[in-house]
Formats: C-alpha cells, structure tokens, sequence
C-alpha cells in the first residue's frame, strides 16, 4: 500500500508507504509493515471487495476504488496486490 501521489496506479520512486492505513476484506483488518505489504488471515471464498478505511489516511488523500476478490476457497495469502492511496480530487 502506497501513497500514489501522481495518481498513475503505480509505485513510483519516492511514493511513501500509507503506514497508517486501514484496509478492510470481510472480516478482516490489515495495517501496511514498513514495505507497504499486508496480511489478512482467514479470507472467506466467494466475492469480496478490499477496501481502505478513509479516517485512516493522512490529510489530502482518498482510497483509490475498491478491489474486487473472487476467491475460489478460502485463501491464506494473497501476494502482490497494489492498493494505492489517492490524492484528493
């Protein structure tokens, strides 16, 4: 999870980590490490959407759209998923 400050959906250089973020998948609660990666555990199957908590953004910033997960069975990782974080429009 990135602060995406041009907005391109992209990790560019010098983009920051969203370290206080929230991020929200079913019944699941997941805060950014120091690398921007994070761990949601017990992921039910089905149609799941990530979202990021907006209170937990800093000032001038908004979740980008939510991702859309169709998870077959209940997975345990998901690994390289890019949540950036967005300016305010």
């Amino acid at each position: 999870m990135f602060l995406d400050r041009n907005g391109n959906g992209k990790k560019d250089a010098g983009e920051p980590v969203a370290a206080d973020a929230v991020v929200r998948l079913g019944k699941g609660v997941g805060h950014p490490d120091d690398s921007g990666a994070f761990l949601l555990r017990h992921l039910p199957a089905g149609k799941n959407r990530l979202t990021v908590d907006p209170a937990s953004l800093p000032p001038g910033m908004r979740p980008g759209a939510p991702i859309p997960l169709d998870l077959a069975t209940e997975a345990t990782v998901i690994e390289d998923l890019h949540v950036p974080v967005l300016p305010a429009e």
